[in-house]
């Protein structure tokens, strides 16, 4: 395990969470039309929770760098690993790549990826 790309991963994947969910706010869902009400929420409740999701994911990794006991890094590195490239596909596969999204949750997840299996700084 190495500390310094889980925290790396981690600290990555929390500031493109908070990005996601400030600019897709400002820039897409305030222009949203066409749907119900409940249409509006659900879609805003999916938008920010995937957000969360990837923000908590970031914050798991940050404390198992710094703090988690070592046979915890492993399972849960490879559970914020696929969370994170699961993602990137989905992102990908859905723009059909022309959205930069794809990008920083490859590069998140290949971080947490190389805490996980050990490569060292070098």
């Amino acid at each position: 395990m190495s500390a310094f790309w889980l925290f790396s991963g981690g600290a990555l994947g929390s500031v493109v969470a908070v990005v996601h969910a400030v600019l897709g706010q400002r820039l897409i869902l305030r222009q949203v039309s066409g749907l119900s009400a409940v249409g509006k929420r659900v879609l805003l409740a999916v938008f920010h929770l995937s957000s969360l999701y990837w923000a908590l994911a970031g914050l798991l990794m940050m404390w198992l760098a710094l703090a988690a006991p070592k046979e915890h890094v492993r399972p849960l590195g490879i559970v914020v690993m696929v969370i994170y490239l699961s993602r990137a596909i989905g992102n990908f596969w859905a723009t059909r790549g022309r959205h930069f999204g794809w990008v920083l949750l490859t590069v998140c997840g290949a971080l947490v990826g190389a805490g996980v299996f050990g490569l060292t700084r070098g």
